[in-house]
């Protein structure tokens, strides 16, 4: 359960940080790369980060 709990909370952080740099006018480039470097994902896991919607 604390792992379920941990990727939920790391789900929601790389969202946020998504939301806060699509607010900050960043090409969806840009936010794949920097996602890609900050949380240390791959391009389609990134992609698929860039598809959903923040809660």
């Amino acid at each position: 359960m604390c792992k379920l709990m941990e990727d939920m909370r790391n789900e929601a952080t790389i969202l946020g940080a998504v939301e806060t740099l699509r607010d900050l006018a960043f090409s969806e480039t840009e936010i794949k790369n920097r996602i890609m470097v900050k949380y240390n994902l791959t391009e389609s896991e990134a992609n698929n980060y860039l598809l959903k919607k923040s809660a």
